[in-house]
């Protein structure tokens, strides 16, 4: 089942690259050093695998022009600001459109490989905003 949260929780993180096939399963690239490094394993990025895409379209709000296809994403400001589902499509809005999905699920894990659940990465994003709000209090360890 598509979760939004699971691409919300990017927020203003980037999706640096996206491969696979449609139908089929894909696999996204998301760029967010502020949270990455929040988590103690090396690496600089998170994976999105989603199982069993059929449809993946990109509206841009300069051209108004939709793209369908992953080549749809080249060349796109890809930064993620929301996501939320209408009906059976996932919407995920972006600084520079749209992008609409229809997946069966998906799986987190950092760039290494390991999986990683969408509540890990929502504690540290709450744990960026707490230090960002509170400058001067210690911080709190990485539980990654």
């Amino acid at each position: 089942m598509m979760n939004a949260h699971a691409w919300s929780v990017f927020h203003d993180g980037e999706i640096s690259s996206v491969s696979g096939n449609i139908p089929g399963d894909l696999e996204f690239i998301i760029v967010a050093d502020y949270l990455r490094e929040e988590f103690a394993e090396a690496g600089v990025a998170f994976k999105i695998h989603v199982t069993k895409c059929e449809m993946l379209s990109f509206k841009s709000f300069t051209s108004n022009e939709t793209i369908s296809g992953i080549d749809a994403l080249a060349g796109q400001d890809l930064e993620i600001l929301t996501a939320k589902l209408d009906d059976d499509v996932l919407l995920v809005t972006m600084t520079g459109g749209q992008l609409r999905m229809r997946y069966q699920s998906e799986a987190l894990s950092l760039d290494s490989g390991c999986a990683v659940q969408i509540s890990d990465i929502a504690a540290a994003a709450e744990r960026v905003v707490s230090d960002l709000k509170n400058p001067g209090e210690p911080k709190s360890d990485n539980d990654g």
